[in-house]
């Protein structure tokens, strides 16, 4: 990854992981409940996990099952991760992915304060998912891939390390027409609705 983009995009969600946004804010409430999110959803998990940065809701279209195993690009503070945990259940497992150590700190804390058990972090850049191949069942992302320099490696990681890859996660690299046949299942609300029912 270019090394300025990085920087910068760190630098920025650094601030965000410290700035005390949450759910308890009305403004940051409205913006996630826009964006797909339910009162209910939101009050199930941390305050402090919605930040108001969210661009749609994933799990709301990734269909997870009992068991699976599902990696969340670009976690933040854990909303989604949050949210896909009791979906997949105490037999799957929620994995969140972020390169910014504030946001996996805080991250890690709101699983703690859920008090889940089937959630893990890891500090890493999506282009290099610190995951075994085949290791997934479902990779979600919420808009971050917008931000990856490289998405084609972040694509090439995905294949590799998803059994039932999903949807490309970013309306601003490929198509509908250009998209993988196996990158079919989901990604992101906006690939989602990019690529229709599956």
């Amino acid at each position: 990854m270019s090394a300025d983009i990085v920087e910068t995009v760190q630098s920025r969600y650094a601030k965000f992981a410290s700035s005390n946004l949450s759910s308890e804010h009305a403004g940051v409430s409205a913006i996630a409940q826009a964006f797909g999110y339910t009162p209910e959803e939101l009050a199930a998990i941390p305050a402090e996990a919605n930040m108001g940065l969210s661009c749609g809701n994933p799990t709301a279209f990734a269909r997870l099952r009992p068991g699976e195993t599902v990696v969340d690009l670009g976690c933040g503070g854990g909303l989604d991760v949050l949210l896909a945990a009791p979906k997949v259940g105490p037999n799957g497992k929620a994995i969140g992915i972020d390169m910014t150590p504030e946001m996996i700190d805080l991250a890690r804390r709101n699983a703690v304060k859920q008090g889940l058990a089937n959630v893990e972090f890891h500090l890493a850049t999506i282009d290099r998912i610190p995951l075994p191949d085949a290791s997934a069942d479902c990779i979600v992302s919420n808009c971050v891939i917008n931000l990856a320099p490289d998405k084609p490696v972040v694509s090439g990681r995905c294949s590799a390390c998803s059994n039932r890859a999903v949807g490309w996660p970013s309306v601003t690299s490929l198509s509908k027409d250009r998209c993988r046949p196996r990158f079919r299942r989901m990604c992101s609300p906006i690939s989602a609705a990019l690529l229709g029912p599956t």
